[in-house]
């Protein structure tokens, strides 16, 4: 049998704007990580019922990253309990920059990503590789919402890399609040 795939969202306050830096909320000492994964901003606002509907939907591209609050995670999961705060937590979004995609161009099916800290290459995969394809991905959430011009999905890879504490940030900075 096919298992449907995961999905959580994220609040605006989670978006942290590229090249700020990142950091565990206050006090939280325990295990935190993080997977590179592919952003796909919605450029038109509606439902797919097909993958050509989907990749119709698709406004940009680009890298993100995904931070767990793993110790957390595993002991709200312990205890069956949901588990967004160990990944809804505020700045746990690092995006890179979108770029406009170009179906004669960037194919979602073949994206190459990587992910670096402090200059050195960490994760490095293909949607390709990905359990579900993305315009499957965007079918599926089509079920349940209409997607929103803006809307931000990121799409995870097929096979958990290995995990890597995220690096430690002193002092963090402040931004401004990410909007559509």
């Amino acid at each position: 049998e096919e298992i449907p795939p995961v999905v959580f969202m994220k609040p605006a306050e989670s978006l942290v704007e590229p090249g700020k830096p990142i950091a565990p909320p206050p006090g939280y000492t325990g295990q935190f990580d993080y997977e590179t994964e592919v952003v796909i901003m919605i450029g038109k606002s509606g439902r797919a019922r097909t993958a050509a509907e989907a990749a119709d939907m698709v406004g940009a591209i680009g890298i993100g990253c995904d931070l767990t609050l793993r110790t957390l995670q595993k002991e709200l999961r312990a205890k069956s309990l949901p588990w967004e705060c160990s990944k809804a937590f505020e700045n746990s979004a690092p995006l890179g920059k979108l770029h406009k995609f170009d179906a004669g161009t960037d194919k979602l099916d073949a994206l190459c990503f990587a992910g670096y800290v402090n200059g050195e290459l960490k994760q490095q995969g293909n949607s390709k590789d990905m359990i579900y394809p993305v315009t499957r991905l965007i079918v599926e959430l089509s079920k349940y919402w209409v997607l929103k011009e803006g809307d931000l999905r990121t799409i995870a890879p097929k096979v958990e890399e290995k995990q890597e504490r995220a690096p430690e940030v002193k002092e963090k900075k402040t931004r401004k609040k990410a909007t559509k």
